[in-house]
């Protein structure tokens, strides 16, 4: 795998305005046959690299998934290479839902961080590989979210239960 400096040095030579997308999906399809003609998608955000306002996972995100993954064949599994900040737990919640309905096997590669919606993302899937740097981040507080706004009855009881057990155990 080249270094971004390799990268930008061969990009700087190219003439064709189009280089860095056909090598993109060139990768993307040498990952689909290297994972037995999967379908893989690549949803990334610059949100390290610069400010830019939404950059996080929303309810929007769910259609273009959908969008990207109408055709895909369902029996040969989603391959997910995954860097975000995060977002909504409720759209993250559905875009799970969307991706588990239409494939038979969810894989997520993180090569550099998944935060918060995007660790929600990442542990739902069948396969799991983090890169050399990769990580995942902010999950409790996700998850707390997640089960407040999706069960809030649940939650309630819950946390009636915990405080039952903590009386107990403390006397």
């Amino acid at each position: 795998m080249a270094s971004w400096s390799e990268l930008l040095a061969e990009f700087q030579t190219r003439k064709d305005p189009n280089w860095l997308d056909k090598k993109l999906k060139d990768r993307l399809r040498a990952i689909s046959k290297h994972r037995g003609d999967a379908a893989v998608i690549f949803y990334a955000s610059a949100f390290l690299q610069k400010v830019v306002d939404n950059v996080s996972i929303t309810r929007e995100d769910i259609n273009g998934f959908m969008n990207a993954l109408y055709e895909a064949p369902a029996d040969k599994g989603l391959v997910l290479i995954l860097h975000t900040p995060g977002g909504d737990p409720n759209a993250v919640e559905s875009i799970v839902e969307y991706l588990h309905s239409k494939f038979n096997r969810m894989e997520v590669v993180v090569p550099y961080l998944a935060m918060s919606g995007g660790a929600m993302i990442s542990l739902a899937s069948d396969l799991l590989v983090l890169g050399k740097q990769g990580s995942l981040g902010q999950l409790i507080l996700s998850l707390s979210l997640a089960i407040k706004r999706t069960q809030p009855e649940r939650f309630r009881k819950d946390s009636v239960r915990q405080k039952k057990i903590l009386k107990t155990t403390r006397n």
